[in-house]
C-alpha cells in the first residue's frame, strides 16, 4: 500500500488523472468571477489537486475511496493510465474547407503535443502565445503584477518589439500556455533560451531558476488565473524559469510545432526573420527586494532593482498562401501539384513542407468534396483530378492554397 505523508512542512502533492472534457478547471478572475477555462481533450491528462486545509487527496477509478484505501497498483496506475487510441493522429493532409483545414491541422498538432506529454508525465512548461488563445486541451495560464504606481512622479513601464499575448500598461499581465516540458531541449546552436516551469522538475538540459519580484506594496492587486505552481503569486512574485543552457545528450535545431504562433524568454532572435521584443516592470521603490536565488539569467531578464524581460518569438500562426491555377482540365486532368507549383517559380511555404491544403473549383469556388468528383488533396503533394477516374471523363478547373506554418 502507498501511503502520502508530509515530509518536514512542506505539503506533499498528489498528482491524479482525470478527465479534462468531464472535470472542469475553475480559475477566479481579478472581478472574482469564475472564468471556465476547460478545454476539451481526448486524452488523460495530470491534474494537481489538493484538498481544504492542505489535506492531499487522490483520486481512482472509484471515488469513493479515500487516499489511504488506494492499493498500491491503484496508486501506479494514476500515474500512467492513457487511452492509446487517441495518440493515433488525424490525416492532416486530407481537408475539406478553409476553416476544416486549419481545424484538423491544429487538433493534430495539439494531440501530439498532449499525447507526448502524457506518456512522459514527469515535466511541464509555459510558452508565450502570439495572442490571447492557447492550443485545445492546454491550460491558459495567466499572472498579473501590480507595478510601482510612483516613480519620479509616475509608472515608468515601457516594452518594445514583439510581445505576443502579454498585457501591458501600468500594470502587466503574463499569458502562458501550459505544454509538454519534453518538447524542448538545448538548441543545437548553441543560443540560450528560457520558458516558465510548470512542474516541480524541468526538462532534461535546463535548470531552474527562481526571480523573486518586488512588486507595489501599497493596494497590491496581484492575480493569478490556472494552476501557476511552483511560481508564488502573493503582494510579490516569485518567478520559476527553465534555463535551456546546459549539457544534454539530445538537442533540438528548432522550436517544437504546437499548431500556434508562441514565443519564449531569450536575449536575441533564435530564429531568422522571427521579432525580438522586452517588458520592463518598474518595481517597488521602497526597500526593493529584487533577487535570484540559487541561478541567474540576467542575460535574459535583468536583475535590478527593475525587472525587464526579454522575448522572442520562435513559431508563428499558421498562414494560407494565395490560390494557384496552372493547370486546366484538357489532356489527362487538371495537375496542381506541389512539385509543378515550385518548379514554376511559386514560393510555397519558403520550401518548408505545407501543413494544410484547401483545393476548389475555379468557377463559384466549390469545395472539391462537394463536386461529386474524384478528386486527391493532400498538402504534400498537391491537388489532381483524372478525366478517367471521372462518371463524364472530364474534370473541372481546380485551384489549390497551401497552409504554412
Amino acid at each position: 500500500m502507498w501511503s502520502f505523508k508530509r515530509i518536514a512542512s512542506t505539503t506533499l502533492v498528489v498528482s491524479t488523472l482525470l478527465w479534462t472534457s468531464i472535470f472542469p478547471v475553475f480559475a477566479q478572475d481579478p472581478n472574482g468571477q469564475d472564468a471556465d477555462s476547460t478545454a476539451k481533450t481526448h486524452i488523460f491528462l495530470p491534474l494537481v489537486v489538493q484538498g481544504a486545509n492542505n489535506t492531499d487527496v487522490a483520486s481512482s477509478d472509484d471515488p469513493t475511496k479515500s487516499e489511504s484505501e488506494l492499493t498500491e497498483d491503484e496508486s501506479k496506475q494514476l500515474c500512467t493510465s492513457s487511452d492509446p487510441e487517441t495518440c493515433d493522429l488525424p490525416d492532416s493532409y486530407f481537408a475539406a474547407t478553409e476553416s476544416e483545414a486549419l481545424a484538423l491541422y491544429q487538433q493534430s498538432q495539439q494531440n501530439e503535443v498532449f499525447a507526448s506529454a502524457t506518456m512522459a508525465g514527469t515535466t511541464y512548461v509555459g510558452v508565450i502565445p502570439a495572442s490571447d488563445a492557447c492550443p485545445s486541451g492546454s491550460e491558459k495560464i495567466k499572472i498579473h503584477t501590480d507595478d510601482e504606481d510612483r516613480s519620479n512622479g509616475g509608472n515608468s513601464n515601457t516594452h518594445g518589439g514583439w510581445t505576443g499575448a502579454i498585457e501591458v500598461g501600468r500594470n502587466t499581465t503574463y499569458v502562458f500556455c501550459k505544454v509538454s516540458g519534453e518538447l524542448f531541449k538545448p538548441l543545437q546552436n548553441g543560443l540560450r533560451y528560457a520558458v516558465l516551469s510548470l512542474s516541480e522538475l524541468c526538462p532534461v538540459g535546463a535548470r531552474k531558476v527562481v526571480r523573486y519580484q518586488d512588486n507595489e506594496d501599497k493596494r497590491n492587486a496581484n492575480w493569478s488565473q490556472g494552476n501557476i505552481y511552483p511560481n508564488v503569486l502573493n503582494s510579490n512574485t516569485s518567478w520559476v524559469f527553465c534555463d535551456f543552457n546546459q549539457a544534454s545528450p539530445t538537442k533540438m535545431n528548432t522550436f517544437p510545432n504546437l499548431g500556434i504562433g508562441y514565443g519564449v524568454f531569450a536575449a536575441q532572435s533564435l530564429a531568422p526573420g522571427f521579432p525580438t521584443g522586452y517588458r520592463f516592470s518598474d518595481d517597488e521603490d521602497t526597500r526593493n527586494a529584487n533577487r535570484w536565488s540559487p541561478n541567474e539569467i540576467a542575460s535574459i531578464i535583468y536583475d535590478g532593482r527593475n525587472t525587464m524581460m526579454k522575448l522572442a518569438q520562435v513559431s508563428r500562426e499558421p498562414q494560407w498562401t494565395t490560390w494557384f491555377n496552372r493547370d486546366d482540365s484538357y489532356g489527362s486532368g487538371d495537375w496542381e501539384t506541389l512539385t509543378d507549383l515550385r518548379a514554376a517559380g511559386n514560393n510555397i511555404c519558403n520550401g518548408v513542407a505545407p501543413v494544410g491544403i484547401n483545393c476548389s473549383t475555379v468557377t463559384g469556388g466549390v469545395d472539391w468534396t462537394a463536386t461529386g468528383e474524384t478528386y486527391s488533396c493532400k498538402a504534400n503533394v498537391g491537388g489532381v483530378c483524372q478525366n478517367n477516374q471521372q462518371a463524364d471523363g472530364a474534370c473541372q478547373d481546380y485551384q489549390v492554397r497551401f497552409l504554412c506554418q
